[in-house]
């Protein structure tokens, strides 16, 4: 049974991870293994992700049963099976970052799917995988998400990742990082994302 937290004073700050630098889902995703350690519900919620393919789904739910629930809202893949099979690499075509015009459909979805969780009462954390992403690519509307955030109950902590943050967003927020790029292996030696690492 998840232990719930004692007062809006443990838990039900907002987090905005940003910027062009590796690391914004892997710090939420740290924050969400931290948060399972002491017995914490977490909902992960991915905009613009829908392979079922990121090494974070792979057996992590399982573990964490109970405690743990991913949902994805984005198009599918058709390398899934070789990219599992370690195949193929993600990150050559790019598509899923890609804007089409189902995507509007599927950041929609995702938005309201957060809603009801975020008010739901069934988890402590919720981490909006790359909604900054789908914020800047216009997919979902800024006054949609600020609302959703000044809404949620008080003791649900609130994570946000995805490059480029709008101002209002990183205003409301609590905790706000960017991720800056100081290196990348694909700026000199066109290494793209990497099975374990980048997915």
């Amino acid at each position: 049974m998840p232990v719930k937290a004692k007062s809006s004073n443990e838990l039900g700050l907002v987090h905005v991870y940003t910027g062009d630098g590796k690391g914004k889902t892997t710090a939420a995703l740290g924050l969400a293994f931290r948060a399972l350690g002491h017995n914490f519900s977490v909902l992960v919620v991915q905009f613009m992700k829908g392979g079922r393919y990121f090494g974070e789904l792979a057996n992590a739910e399982k573990k964490f049963k109970n405690k743990l629930q991913f949902a994805q809202f984005g198009q599918g893949c058709s390398f899934v099976a070789k990219i599992k099979g370690g195949k193929f690499r993600c990150g050559n075509c790019r598509a899923c970052f890609m804007t089409f015009e189902e995507e509007k459909e599927q950041a929609a979805k995702a938005l309201a799917y957060a809603d009801k969780n975020i008010k739901s009462g069934k988890f402590d954390i919720v981490i909006l995988d790359e909604i900054n992403v789908a914020l800047s690519k216009k997919q979902i509307g800024e006054e949609d998400v600020l609302k959703l955030i000044m809404s949620k109950p008080k003791n649900v902590e609130l994570v946000l990742t995805g490059r480029g943050a709008p101002a209002d967003i990183i205003a409301v927020a609590d905790y706000v990082t960017e991720m800056r790029k100081i290196k990348h292996p694909f700026d000199r030696k066109k290494i793209t994302g990497r099975r374990g690492i980048e997915y």
